[in-house]
């Protein structure tokens, strides 16, 4: 992987009052990574990387990263409530699991976006689609 020009912060409550500018390695975890529990390997760093970026590693995962980043500093990690839909029904099975009244307000608010968007609104059912 190729090193990112990355600002860390330095903070004093809400203030900066230092930032150092490093070259790290931005490794992430995936959605499918998160729901198997898969642990994240990390990859040889290249000669120009300080360090690494972990993103989106899951709260219970934290303790995990002192094993796999022995001899790194880390800092405090911000911390997302993270939602997803399981959309193996479809987009038709997952309306019907809705009440009838949800399903009146979810579809006016998809008119009231396809009207704010010109008067269309792409619906994407699979990857392959993006």
């Amino acid at each position: 992987m190729t090193p990112v020009a990355t600002d860390i912060r330095f903070l004093l409550g809400d203030r900066c009052i230092l930032r150092a500018r490093r070259m790290l390695v931005p490794l992430a975890y995936g959605l499918d990574a998160i729901l198997a529990e898969r642990p994240l390997v990390p990859v040889p760093l290249p000669p120009d990387a300080d360090g690494y970026r972990v993103q989106s590693v899951p709260a219970a995962q934290l303790s995990r990263l002192d094993q796999q980043f022995t001899g790194f500093l880390k800092s405090p990690p911000q911390l997302f409530a993270r939602h997803y839909i399981d959309m193996a029904l479809g987009h038709d099975g997952y309306m019907a699991q809705f009440s009838s009244k949800t399903r009146a307000t979810l579809k006016r608010k998809m008119r009231k976006l396809a009207d704010a968007n010109g008067g269309t609104l792409d619906m994407v059912t699979s990857v392959n689609e993006v």
